[in-house]
């Protein structure tokens, strides 16, 4: 109604106002009137000037009728699209949306999106007219559809043009369209606003089933032929013998629907994303039995390929221990792959160690405790496993957290398996992150057992200290956290390695011997460092002597005299094309 004091239309519904719009430039006493058109289009106008105040036609809902516009005002910032309704009797918003976009002058295109992401895309259309012929059982209609591009609009529309006579019906026409989006009765010369509303639905509901048949056929072709491919994909990635880990049967793997982890993740949104690594993104998502689940989404552009994720699959698939992150299966849709992890709600251990208003949780008891827990999950993979297995890429990132604060080992696309008889191996393709890895890895890429033990050395540092093994300035000079630890010990002064926040809660001699143990970690040469059994022996009795740490890797100090940088490809590994610096002895 409008209002006759105000000269405001208003629109409600069960008592409550949904539109409110007032002339507000020509004051209450302007004369409005509100017109539904036989477009369609409710309009709301002033009549002492002619202009149109409001029109539903700016408002469109989930029904695109002629006239009605898919694109942009340029001048007023105004959107038009449709999103779908839940149901044809239930107006709630749906997920998909169907808009005109724009992409230069010579690119323009009808799109669908599902919840945001493109769903279908009619591909770019010109600046001609199309049409669509309704094959209707009395007769035909036809619907020019035109596109808008100037400096003031951009649309696509359409509107009926006309009706022929359908050859097995009257040849005489019954209802003709005239100019003015207004039908007339071809005998009588009555109105008819039920076949008019024929008229506006026969072009669109004909157009969408056809769009829906095209669709359907679609996308029947192209999901055999995907099922297909992921099959023999499939086959493959469980029963080839050239992966690192050499190759297995599947048999006890869960191999999840495509559909599935679309439903459990609500379609990938944002909200359940975890977090972002080399590989890809990480997202949360609930199954239908209602367990939680981590899902790894190996990004196209990751520096990890198919023989990383095989890697991990088919090798912490046999791996069960308490420390270690367990996996249920893996999904693969196309050119989508994805492994699926048991849901770890306190993420990574980096996530608290290192951010100033988390890493307090993290008293020395629990630190400690994930300090063992780590120790333990090496000592698996190294000695008591069905396999001698070598991570190489152990960092605070890769140590997940469970509700209890246990922690997990996780990330084995990097990981590789010693024969019974083999103590180290080489190799031209060094993987891995900077600051974690063992020099002689790092130089000559060799690696054993003693490359990840010096790798749980920085990580204890880290643990202790509360900081990344990366270079910080200190006193005259800059060194990085091995450095730093050292010079305190030698000084007699380790203590002043702990974190602070952890002061109210450390016990001082075990505190000491784990720097003490650390050290011994990451000295330079790998026959100097203890084996995992040693180092939880160490950890654990604190009546065992322990002999002196010698000088550490990568030591950066006052002396040094020259430095030689050499770079390496570190594919696969949190950083790429890092530039490795090696001192010379002093």
């Amino acid at each position: 109604m409008i209002d006759p004091d105000t000269g405001k239309l208003i629109i409600a519904t069960g008592g409550t106002t949904v539109v409110n719009i007032s002339d507000y430039q020509s004051g209450p006493s302007t004369t409005l009137t509100a017109t539904l058109l036989d477009t369609g289009d409710f309009q709301l106008k002033n009549e002492t000037d002619n202009r149109i105040l409001w029109k539903s036609f700016d408002y469109p809902t989930n029904v695109l009728l002629p006239g009605m516009k898919l694109g942009s005002d340029l001048r007023t910032g105004r959107n038009w699209s449709l999103t779908s309704w839940l149901g044809n009797e239930n107006p709630d918003l749906g997920a998909f949306t169907l808009s005109w976009e724009t992409n230069g002058e010579n690119s323009q295109r009808l799109m669908i999106r599902r919840r945001g992401q493109p769903y279908w895309t009619s591909g770019d259309l010109n600046d001609q007219a199309f049409e669509f012929l309704d094959m209707n059982s009395k007769s035909n209609y036809n619907s020019n559809l035109s596109f808008v591009y100037n400096n003031e609009e951009r649309y696509f529309s359409f509107k009926a043009v006309g009706r022929v006579s359908n050859l097995e019906a009257d040849r005489k026409p019954m209802w003709i369209l005239a100019a003015n989006g207004q039908l007339f009765d071809g005998d009588s010369g009555q109105n008819d606003r039920n076949d008019a509303k024929i008229l506006i639905w026969a072009p669109v509901v004909s157009g969408i089933f056809l769009i829906l048949l095209c669709f359907g056929l679609l996308w029947y072709i192209r999901n055999r032929k995907v099922k297909r491919e992921e099959e023999r994909q499939l086959l493959e990635l469980m029963d080839s013998g050239d992966t690192e880990t050499g190759g297995r049967k599947g048999s006890d793997m869960i191999v999840f629907s495509f559909a599935d982890i679309v439903t459990a993740t609500n379609d990938f949104s944002e909200e359940n994303k975890l977090g972002q690594g080399g590989f890809g993104p990480v997202y949360k998502g609930k199954l239908s039995d209602e367990r939680e689940i981590a899902i790894k989404r190996l990004s196209r552009t990751s520096g990890q390929g198919l023989v990383e994720f095989k890697n991990e699959l088919i090798l912490i698939a046999k791996l069960q221990h308490t420390n270690l992150v367990r996996v249920l299966g893996c999904c693969i849709h196309g050119e989508e792959k994805m492994l699926i992890y048991e849901y770890m709600p306190n993420k990574s251990l980096d996530f608290f160690l290192f951010d100033e208003s988390r890493k307090a949780l993290l008293d020395w008891p629990k630190r400690w405790n994930i300090v063992e827990g780590i120790a333990q999950g090496l000592l698996y993979l190294h000695k008591y496993s069905r396999m001698r297995v070598i991570h190489r890429d152990l960092k605070a990132s890769n140590v997940l957290l469970d509700k209890s604060m246990n922690p997990k080992i996780s990330d084995f696309g990097m990981a590789r398996i010693f024969k019974e008889d083999e103590t180290e191996a080489m190799t031209e393709r060094v993987v891995g992150t900077y600051g974690y890895m063992s020099p002689e890895y790092a130089m000559d890429g060799t690696f054993s057992v003693k490359s990840d033990v010096f790798s749980f050395g920085v990580l204890i540092l880290e643990i202790v200290s509360g900081r990344r093994n990366t270079s910080f300035p200190h006193l005259d000079r800059t060194v990085n956290l091995i450095g730093y630890a050292w010079e305190l010990w030698q000084e007699g002064d380790a203590l002043r390695l702990y974190d602070p926040t952890i002061a109210d809660s450390c016990v001082v001699h075990q505190l000491l011997r784990t720097i003490h143990v650390a050290l011994l970690c990451v000295q330079e040469n790998a026959v100097d460092r203890p084996d995992m059994s040693e180092v939880i022996s160490m950890l654990i009795n604190d009546t065992m002597l322990l002999p002196v740490p010698k000088r550490p890797a990568f030591f950066f100090g006052r002396s040094v005299s020259k430095t030689n940088l050499v770079e390496r490809n570190m594919e696969g590994g949190s950083v790429n094309n890092i530039t490795i610096t090696q001192m010379e002895a002093r």
